[in-house]
């Protein structure tokens, strides 16, 4: 935990987004919330990823070359989320800095998808 709290707070969504992409059987990784999520590959895999299992995130973004198109598509999917908040599809192709990062950091408070360690709760007496 001290490791983790040295971390910026990019750097901490960066490893949250590498971290599901690994869980997905992704190769590929986001070292930057510009150029590397600018064709919506990474934030589609993401999306199908921490989707609950009741709600249904598809892949078809996947399916589109227009990357304006594409980043529309993959917005309809962060919807189905509740978590199309602070970015359009030209700020994810053009790689606007600082609305990508809160776009994450929505999905990342809204749906984290991880798993609490099992001891970590052990040693912590009820209050």
């Amino acid at each position: 935990i001290d490791d983790l709290m040295k971390l910026s707070p990019e750097a901490i969504l960066l490893r949250w987004v590498n971290h599901h992409l690994e869980r997905a059987g992704v190769h590929r990784r986001c070292s930057n919330f510009q150029t590397d999520i600018a064709d919506s590959e990474i934030y589609s895999y993401l999306l199908k990823q921490i989707a609950p299992a009741d709600v249904q995130v598809d892949m078809d973004a996947l399916r589109e070359h227009d990357l304006l198109k594409r980043a529309e598509i993959m917005l309809q999917q962060a919807a189905k989320l509740k978590c199309r908040s602070f970015v359009t599809a030209q700020d994810v192709v053009n790689g606007v800095y600082k609305l990508n990062v809160a776009f994450v950091a929505n999905l990342f408070n809204n749906h984290p998808g991880l798993d609490q360690p099992i001891n970590m709760t052990e040693n912590f007496e009820p209050i």
